[in-house]
């Protein structure tokens, strides 16, 4: 399903001349961590589906609908067998200030089922079922009409949201209008100014209230606290700007609005689970033309990793047999797991060996042998031995 996957960046593969992309996944097999600035929606139709976003582990039952926000890093796990729509809308081309206002309300991702909106369920998941039948007769109009059908989703899920509701005796719908509107011109401010030095008293005063008002309607409008909001922007914008290459860390941090580069470090590997140099060295198409072979690199160098997932001190002391042990052969490709785990759907693994293609064994320094790992926790911690292997 993932087409194009540079590191852990995925390019969308949307349909020609649009900016959408839906599939009706049957696949049993896992993707990798990955992220991309597309929305993403998920609603298994048969089975289970499960989905590692940020900290957070959702098992999407059927009918549910799971919503990922754009740029988080997210891991997808398939069960033996299953149906899923998988649905990427770009709204990048669209400019809204409600947008602003109701992203935060879904991030990192916001799981609809039946128990946590029942007003708006049965609505949504019609919706999603819409889209699907749009996209694949897809005719003239279709991309509006797609695109129309999920900002609704957007609509039921920001009404839903108990600030819309009247909560106080004494705010009428004259108040609630009038508080509506201020917040949508602080989330438009924050984020056109984002990098500069902005303050919750500033941008309080700003909207007409005392700090500690503006601080509670804050969290009751965007469900998120006034600097979570701010350092969430500037988090996404410093990821855009680490993909150049010839840009320092430092750089980065200051363009992106931090008065310091341990604060913006902190709060990067809060957000993203890695560090500003790990995520550009798993994006950084250098490492992958080392790690790569192929005709047009004929001299390049692969890493393998023998993983199994059932320890014994049979395992490593193999040699290089992946069909013993219930073990797996990996590829790793540009600090990545790009392969099919259908075969084997535990998704914790002891690590035994690493080898290259010559089938030396290599040393490890950043993992321990017969310690137990995720595959996100091999992708994220693996990739300092190898761009020790590739210079």
């Amino acid at each position: 399903m993932i087409h194009n996957l540079q590191g852990i960046h995925e390019t969308v593969d949307y349909k020609a001349d649009t900016q959408i992309c839906l599939y009706y996944n049957k696949e049993a097999e896992n993707y990798p961590p990955h992220w991309h600035p597309s929305f993403e929606v998920i609603m298994p139709v048969i089975n289970d589906y499960r989905v590692v976003c940020g900290h957070n582990d959702y098992l999407i039952k059927e009918g549910e609908i799971l919503v990922i926000c754009p740029c988080i890093l997210h891991e997808l796990f398939a069960p033996a067998t299953g149906e899923r729509i998988i649905f990427q809308p770009s709204l990048n081309h669209i400019k809204l200030k409600e947008l602003d206002l109701i992203t935060p309300l879904l991030s990192p991702a916001i799981l609809v089922t039946k128990e946590e909106y029942p007003q708006v369920y049965e609505h949504i998941h019609r919706l999603m079922l819409e889209i699907k039948d749009e996209y694949m007769n897809f005719t003239t109009y279709s991309e509006i009409s797609i695109i129309a059908k999920f900002l609704e989703i957007f609509v039921d899920i920001g009404r839903n949201h108990k600030a819309f509701h009247q909560q106080d005796g004494d705010r009428d719908i004259h108040h609630q209008k009038e508080y509506m509107e201020k917040f949508l011109f602080i989330t438009d401010y924050i984020s056109n100014h984002f990098s500069e030095n902005l303050t919750l008293e500033e941008v309080a005063s700003l909207a007409g209230f005392s700090k500690y008002h503006f601080a509670r309607l804050f969290k009751q409008y965007t469900n998120s606290s006034f600097y979570k909001f701010l350092n969430q922007k500037r988090i996404e914008y410093a990821k855009s700007l680490l993909l150049d290459p010839e840009l320092a860390v430092t750089e980065v941090a200051v363009q992106s609005g931090f008065s310091s580069l341990s604060a913006f470090l902190r709060m990067f590997k809060q957000l993203n689970l890695c560090t500003p140099t790990e995520f550009r060295n798993m994006y950084d198409s250098h490492f992958q033309k080392h790690l790569l072979p192929g005709k047009s690199n004929p001299g390049s160098r692969c890493l393998y990793l023998l993983l199994c997932s059932k320890y014994t001190p049979e395992t490593t002391a193999s040699r290089f047999h992946p069909a013993e042990h219930n073990t797996v052969l990996l590829l790793l490709q540009s600090f990545n797991l790009p392969v099919s785990h259908s075969s084997h759907p535990n998704q914790h693994f002891y690590l035994c060996q690493v080898y290259d293609q010559t089938h030396q064994e290599y040393p490890s320094s950043s993992l321990h042998q017969s310690d137990f790992y995720t595959l996100q926790s091999i992708h994220l911690k693996f990739h300092k031995m190898l761009l020790q292997y590739c210079l």
